[in-house]
């Protein structure tokens, strides 16, 4: 399906993606939402704002994974920040 969304205010823009993003399909364990991907997404977002990605592509660099791993120890309860949820940066 092709869309096109078309913004003419930043605020507009700010709230579609902010409903969108909150929205995200989330797997539950044992009752509890896993909140990793759209921890990931804000990842991204706080990169982006951040001058973290100048092209248009995102690579898992320790920068993403210090600021997920931070994100997610706010945001997760215990039992979900583990080795399961967290991303790897391997070097080249």
């Amino acid at each position: 399906m092709n869309r096109v969304i078309q913004f003419f205010s930043y605020e507009q823009c700010y709230q579609h993606y902010t409903k969108r993003i909150m929205n995200i399909r989330q797997a539950k364990i044992h009752g509890e939402t896993i909140v990793a991907k759209p921890v990931l997404m804000v990842a991204i977002i706080d990169g982006i704002e951040a001058n973290v990605f100048r092209n248009n592509q995102f690579v898992i660099n320790d920068w993403l994974e210090g600021r997920y791993n931070m994100l997610m120890s706010h945001y997760a309860k215990g039992s979900q920040f583990d080795d399961k949820t967290g991303i790897s940066c391997r070097k080249y």
